[in-house]
């Protein structure tokens, strides 16, 4: 079991992201298999780790959607079950979801969707490969394409590239 905590803006972010009666937690508490508890401004999850990661995750989804739509008239139960912007973008054999995480990633995944070809320019870590072969996955599940061909880049970081001049037979 391990503990989180977040730290939110004000009661007024607080009002927002627990909904009418707390709804919004029990959800989050029913769909991750956590214990959620509010004091104040401060958010503590309770839980296995990786089931509070996911559910950090959909807290901080829940902050964003509250930051652009800018009122609580509607519960995040409600919305996520018209809006499928947390679905999986491929679910492994051991039933693993593979999604974006922010919506960088989300705008990532749905150009990868609409075009034949896109270069992802990132710091490392940002999920780029991660998420380009779980669409490729999908694709490849759903018949969409026949094959997958993996390809890096030739450039290595930093390196020099070594051309030798002559046949390779005649080397030693």
């Amino acid at each position: 079991m391990v503990t989180k905590k977040v730290h939110l803006k004000g009661a007024d972010e607080a009002l927002r992201l627990f909904g009418q009666h707390d709804q919004n937690l029990r959800y989050l508490e029913q769909s991750f298999g956590v214990q959620i508890f509010g004091r104040g401004d401060v958010l503590s999850v309770r839980g296995a780790p990786g089931k509070v990661e996911k559910a950090l995750v959909a807290i901080d989804e829940m902050r964003e959607h509250a930051v652009q739509e800018g009122n609580g008239s509607e519960t995040f139960a409600a919305s996520s079950a018209q809006a499928p912007s947390g679905a999986a973008t491929y679910t492994s054999a051991l039933g693993k979801a593979v999604r974006p995480r922010t919506a960088t990633q989300k705008a990532y995944v749905s150009a990868i969707e609409r075009k034949d070809l896109v270069i992802a320019i990132g710091a490392g870590r940002d999920r780029k490969t991660y998420l380009a072969v779980a669409c490729a996955l999908a694709a490849l599940k759903e018949d969409r394409v026949s094959k997958i061909v993996l390809t890096r880049p030739v450039v290595g970081s930093g390196g020099k590239i070594r051309i030798f001049a002559g046949v390779i037979s005649t080397r030693k």
